[in-house]
């Protein structure tokens, strides 16, 4: 550019050219803003404005546009986007005179803002300062602070502007993540502390600070803010311009306060003028308080002294009043929402958690005039809360301050120890199985927080926790008091569930019936005051206390032991109820009574007595809910069962021959089917596994006895021969003929099989598949198997027995049973069926679509899924899924199996013929499998990685872990092609239920897929093998990989193809995972260079073609670090990165070679990295389809805070010492 035009001259020569042009602007922009406007109008007008912005001197153009109060608003705001495009894009390429020549532009736009400019044209301004602020104050534009003081002293609408400008740049300093300032580096935001610091505080703190001369007076932006406040809040009610300037204060403040020095936040009384505006006659301004105290009482690090004249504030007297009057008139009833008070309210409640944190921490910081009694009756109060978004970060604090040292013992919480235990007791119940049109106030709020029932059911989970941890807590503080008063409100419900209510009804039984929730209530309760009596316990017998504490503890033990007798004379017509209560007395037996052995064998004959009772469902009962219940208790019993038995086998094994005997009753009953027979005979193998007083031989013998029926079977000739062909395969599973059937009925041609019922042949068929999957010896393997290794750890006797049974059992098993897997993964291939028909040929593939219900998507309840099953098991879709939970069965059964051989270690990994025949089996013909199928093999095969010892890994896992990435990698990418072909084709089915379905399981399946790769590139991951030797060194899963040139081959080429996968978090996750892999191959060597190569090439591109996905905008800053990382490692060793770099659309050489010597930079910071990529590329960012107007942006309304996220997800469960092989026993009643 040859320069800007004179100002003057400029203005003169072209006025009436400008207001030709500033007409056919206005013009242009009503075409684009017209939804009427034809398409091709809307593209040339915005062809037209993005030439004007294309000009030398669009600059000045756009400073005559947005000085001349002549042009209309939208004119002069469109002036400041050429202003806004001018400074974004071409700053670095204007001289000194040109970039001094805009900045004065915008100073004079400022100096002349007065009120009767729109606000969005004010906005703007302050918006386009920020941007040459950014890239000028503190460098070489010294007198910013000078000239905003002077813009302070003017006119209400000046100070907006000042503070617009000052909330801006603080964001951008210290917020959210700005290129520009991030390669500033900390220049703006020490710029930003010294202006906004009073003097005399940044002395006091900062002696000898080496910053340049940016402050303007002693007071600094804090002191001003902070007066204005206080002016603000003097003012009469009902001025808008006062309520638009304390809004705007406070929203400065807000920005200033998570940064700012806490001492100059006190001397400034900043905290005393934004709680006087809690008063204020202004929602908005209210709101805005709120959450500059949110943000300020967010911070961690507060010294005492910080404490005591920040948080103290809070917790005088006068102020715990008006934050009572605030939260009083903030309350709404459930049924007429005002949703202002309502966010209001929801804001107020964080925040008092946030003040609240202090009490938890460090309680004696806090003044001696705290009303703390005061504050915690404040506390209660928003405990109560009808929404429970309201009340759930009061209940979190109040979990913690019983919890946490320095707090449970104040004086002032332990007087709220009875109140708190009430509100929770009535807060229990089990909210998320209420009837959707529920009318209580709970659930109506519900409605009005959550749109999804996955938010749904994580955010009632937590609330629950809470509300256990807080009666957790208050037992373990008194336990004697709080179990008596516990048990006194439990006992009349536990008695008569149906008071106030119709009686039991057979007919009209539901599952979640109100009586069955109010003891479902009673019970968690119970649960969580038996695990705070159990931590009490425990932790005085640490202590070792005096004779006052057992003869305590003997007296709580009688008060169980009394009721726990009682409730088993209690009996319910509901099994729902029945199942809870027994539940509840399996707790009392093997937590606090469990010393006593006569308690459990009371206890466990009940559980006999009550399985006996129910081997035979009552008669004509045609309630399909009551039948099901019934069912699940009947299981419920044999589980129970085995849980005693596993915990107290020796106390049981004197009366073995007696259970043996009422067990076999069990045998020869009809209602109860084959599982629950298997698992009725396994309470028997666990006692005599279990059991101390019998010999080692006696114990082989006796287990051995159990095992001989089903071991047989797959030692058979009869099995053998059958899974030597695809058709003896489906002949044993009785499934011969099934093609000819629904051909025979023009299953192909029909839509809904569900409205065809079976005929006789149809039943027969369906019978005899029945009957055949129970004739396999899968299930009784499973269970026996299971169960030997449930809680028994290596080293352990009960696992020396396990593996001296089983280890010599695996030879017999596995060829059969790969045979098994292998042949069930055939029948999903569709070249198993080209003898049929061309036109049937979709039947197979029909036949083996599951139906499963997912939270969140599917339509109707869980029980309204399973109830529609139900109805349609005699139809042919009936038929359908009796073929297909068969070969689900047949297929998962045999994953659990060798998941659960794997915790034998050596008897599996040793086994020297296995690892190809294994690989063959499981990923052969994997791809044909469903998305949600692979998913479960995924979840199956992740143990027997991690269990593998180190020294097997070459021979077992190299060929597992090849095939299994070669599998996943093709068929996770061929199920991400077909969706986005289906989005570019726009060929969505009808059935969008559906696709959400499929999107959603791919997804997790993705997510899932690189979380394992994640693991295996894991330094501190070694595995988890129980059979390690001790002479063998412990070698990383890492290391390992690294070291198999084919295993690893198979990894990258995932990691690669995973960069372009539509699923966030996965995309971010491997970022991660190739940043710490790009160091590894700076050698120069062949193999190091090969693979350094790859990366610069394909990781390269990869990473660079998501970069301009509109679907991976969130993860644009990951993928900006891992192209800076690998730049920065590998940019001296070969020029791939820069040659792709320079292939690509308006990158320069001096572009590339600019930001290069940026990265190199020693002390480049990750963040100046990363801004450094974002600068370079940003020609070539995708625009999130929110933008774009593809998809409309989130109702302001319905944004949550961060608190609220975090109470919509599910928290992880600590890690165990050990991985637990995962149980598909309930997954496979997910699926029909």
């Amino acid at each position: 550019m040859n320069g800007f035009p004179s100002e003057q001259n400029g203005h003169s020569a072209g006025s009436n050219q400008s207001g030709q042009q500033a007409a056919q602007i206005l013009q242009a922009l009503e075409l684009i803003h017209d939804p009427r406007s034809k398409n091709e109008l809307r593209q040339d007008a915005s062809q037209y404005l993005e030439q004007i912005k294309a000009q030398d001197d669009a600059p000045y153009t756009g400073y005559v546009f947005a000085a001349d109060r002549g042009y209309p608003p939208i004119v002069r705001h469109f002036g400041l986007s050429l202003l806004e495009t001018a400074i974004r894009h071409r700053w670095m390429d204007y001289g000194e005179e040109q970039s001094s020549a805009v900045r004065e532009w915008i100073i004079k736009l400022a100096q002349s803002v007065e009120k009767v400019d729109p606000l969005f044209v004010r906005n703007k301004i302050a918006q386009i300062w920020v941007e040459v602020a950014k890239r000028s104050w503190a460098f070489d534009w010294s007198n910013m602070d000078e000239l905003l003081v002077e813009l302070w002293a003017g006119s209400v609408a000046k100070k907006v502007l000042v503070l617009e400008i000052l909330e801006t740049l603080s964001e951008n300093s210290f917020g959210k993540e700005d290129t520009v300032t991030a390669l500033r580096g900390g220049d703006l935001s020490k710029a930003c502390v010294d202006i906004f610091t009073p003097a005399h505080i940044m002395a006091e703190n900062f002696p000898g600070r080496d910053t340049p001369d940016v402050r303007f007076g002693d007071e600094g932006w804090i002191w001003r803010i902070s007066s204005l406040l206080g002016w603000c809040n003097e003012q009469e009610a009902g001025d808008q311009d006062v309520v638009l300037c304390a809004g705007k204060t406070l929203a400065t403040l807000k920005s200033v306060v998570p940064w700012a020095i806490l001492l100059a936040l006190a001397t400034t009384s900043c905290v005393q003028n934004v709680c006087r505006s809690l008063t204020f006659d202004s929602r908005s301004v209210q709101l805005a308080a709120l959450e500059t105290l949110y943000a300020l009482y967010y911070r961690i690090n507060y010294s005492d002294k910080d404490i005591h004249d920040l948080v103290g504030l809070m917790y005088e007297a006068s102020t715990v009043i008006v934050l009572k009057e605030v939260y009083q008139w903030s309350v709404c009833p459930a049924d007429d929402i005002d949703h202002e008070k309502y966010l209001l309210c929801k804001k107020f409640s964080e925040t008092m958690h946030n003040v609240g944190k202090f009490l938890r921490d460090k309680p004696e910081a806090l003044p001696r005039t705290a009303d703390v009694p005061n504050f915690l009756d404040l506390l209660l109060q928003i405990l109560q809360n009808e929404s429970l978004h309201v009340s759930i970060p009061i209940s979190h604090l109040f979990s913690q301050l019983l919890s946490f040292k320095k707090s449970q013992d104040l004086p002032e919480v332990v007087a709220i120890i009875g109140p708190l235990l009430q509100i929770c007791s009535q807060r229990l119940i089990r909210y998320e199985l209420l009837p959707e049109d529920s009318s209580h106030p709970a659930i109506l709020f519900l409605a009005e927080d959550v749109d999804t029932m996955p938010e749904r059911h994580a955010f009632l989970g937590n609330y629950a926790r809470f509300g256990k941890e807080i009666v957790e807590n208050i037992v373990k503080k008194r336990p004697y008091e709080a179990l008596e008063h516990i048990i006194t409100q439990a006992d009349p419900v536990m008695r008569n569930p149906y008071e106030g209510q119709a009686p039991f009804n057979i007919q009209d039984y539901q599952k979640t019936s109100i009586a069955a929730l109010k003891v479902d209530a009673q019970c968690s309760i119970i649960e969580a005051a038996l695990a705070g009596y159990v931590r009490w316990r425990t932790e005085q017998q640490i202590k070792a206390e005096n004779n006052s504490t057992n003869a305590q503890e003997a007296s709580i033990n009688s008060i169980f032991e009394k009721w726990s007798l009682q409730l088993m004379d209690l009996t319910y017509d509901d099994p729902a109820i029945q199942q809870r209560v027994l539940g509840l007395i399996v707790e009392f037996a093997i937590g606090p009574l469990k010393r006593d052995p006569e308690v459990a064998l009371q206890v466990f004959y009940h559980l006999i007595n009550s399985k006996i009772r129910l081997l035979r469902m009552p008669e004509n009962i045609e309630a399909i809910h009551f039948q099901e219940s019934y069912r699940d208790l009947q299981k419920f019993c044999s589980h129970q069962m085995q849980r005693i038995a596993l915990r107290m086998p020796n106390d049981l094994f004197p009366t073995y021959d007696g259970i043996a005997e009422a067990v076999s009753q069990c045998f020869p009953a009809t209602d109860i089917d084959e599982e629950d027979k298997d698992k009725c005979a396994s309470v028997l193998f666990i006692i005599i596994q279990r059991t101390t007083v019998i010999s080692d031989i006696d114990r082989s013998q006796r287990l051995e006895a159990f095992l001989v029926p089903f071991i047989s079977k797959w030692s058979s000739s009869a099995l053998a021969e059958s899974l030597q062909s695809f058709s003896g395969f489906i002949d044993l599973l009785g499934l011969h003929g099934f093609q000819e059937y629904f051909l025979s009925r023009k299953a192909h041609s029909m839509r809904d099989w569900a409205e065809i019922p079976l005929d006789q042949e149809g039943l027969e068929l369906k019978a005899r598949i029945d009957a055949a999957k129970t004739d396999l010896p899968l299930r009784a393997t499973k269970t026996f198997f299971g169960v030997s290794l449930e809680r028994s750890e290596p080293g352990t006797a009960s696992f020396k027995a396990a593996a001296n049974v089983w280890s010599q059992k695996i030879t017999t098993i596995l060829p059969n049973l790969l045979q098994l897997i292998g042949l069930a993964h055939m029948f999903s291939e569709p070249s198993s069926w080209q003898h049929l028909p061309a036109e049937s040929r979709s039947v197979p593939k029909r036949i083996l679509n599951d139906r499963f219900w997912q939270v969140g998507i599917s339509s109707g309840s869980r029980d309204d899924f399973y109830s529609k099953v139900e109805q349609t098991k005699t139809s042919l879709e009936g038929l359908a899924s009796t073929i297909r939970g068969c070969l689900r069965f047949v297929r998962e059964t045999s994953y659990r199996l060798i998941s659960t051989m794997s915790l034998l270690g050596d008897a599996l990994y040793r086994f020297e013929e296995l690892p190809g025949p294994l690989s063959r089996a499981i990923f052969e013909n994997s791809g044909a499998l469903s998305t949600h199928q692979t998913s479960t093999l995924l979840e199956m095969i992740r143990p027997v990685i991690s269990h593998c010892p180190s020294d097997a890994r070459p021979h077992f896992l190299t060929p597992v872990l090849t095939a299994m990435f070669n599998a996943l990698d093709n068929k996770i990418r061929t199920e991400w092609h077909r969706i986005d072909q289906q989005i570019r084709d726009e060929s969505a089915s009808d059935d969008l239920v559906e696709e959400m379905k499929d999107e959603s399981i791919l997804r997790q399946l993705t997510f899932n897929c690189v979380t394992l790769v994640a693991t295996l590139f894991d330094p501190n991951d070694t595995g988890s093998s129980v059979t390690e030797r001790p002479d063998t060194p412990r070698v990383s899963l890492r290391d390992y990989v690294l070291q198999t040139p084919e295993v690893f081959k198979s990894l990258i080429m995932f990691c690669t193809h995973a960069l372009q996968m539509r699923e966030g978090r996965a995309c971010a996750l491997i970022t991660r995972v190739l940043r710490t892999l790009i160091p590894e191959f700076t050698k120069e060597d062949p193999v190091d260079s090969e693979i350094r190569e790859f990366i610069s090439t394909e990781v390269f591109r990869a990473c660079i073609t998501s970069f301009h996905d509109p679907n991976f905008v969130d993860v644009q800053n990951e993928l900006a670090v891992l192209i800076a990382s690998i730049m920065i490692r590998y940019c001296q060793l070969t020029n791939t990165p820069q040659q792709i770099l320079l292939s690509l659309p308006d990158i320069t050489n001096d572009k590339v070679e600019e930001a290069t010597h940026k990265l190199l930079k020693t002390s480049s910071s990750s963040r100046q990295q990363r801004a450094t990529i974002l600068r370079l590329l940003e020609g070539l960012r995708g625009v999130s389809l929110s933008e774009q107007g593809r998809f409309p942006k989130p109702d302001p309304k319905k944004v949550r805070s961060a608190m609220q996220e975090r109470y919509m997800t599910v928290e992880p469960k600590p890690e165990t010492t050990r991985e637990k092989t995962p149980d598909l026993g309930g997954m496979a009643d997910m699926f029909a």
